[in-house]
């Protein structure tokens, strides 16, 4: 389990992996569109482990910003759903 890298936000520079660890602790290390923890190790819909990442509430893909205001912590399953959908 890795919060530090993700898939969405690729910036590995230490200002990035420092905001990465601001928005992991103000959203208390949890998905925040389904809750699931880092806490809770295991996803309650299906029993695969919980992962966060960093992802983007209006994708990149429809013209989305890698600004602080347009990133939100999701976990893996939440961020697989909403593939390039806007939040």
């Amino acid at each position: 389990m890795s919060v530090l890298t993700t898939e969405t936000y690729n910036d590995n520079t230490p200002a990035a992996v420092l905001q990465r660890i601001a928005l992991f602790r103000h959203a208390h290390y949890a998905c925040q569109l389904c809750g699931a923890s880092l806490d809770q190790r295991w996803h309650q819909q299906d029993g695969s482990p919980v992962d966060i990442v960093v992802g983007y509430k209006h994708a990149l893909a429809n013209g989305g910003t890698t600004k602080p205001d347009n990133l939100i912590v999701l976990c893996t399953m939440c961020h697989e759903g909403k593939g390039t959908n806007d939040l």
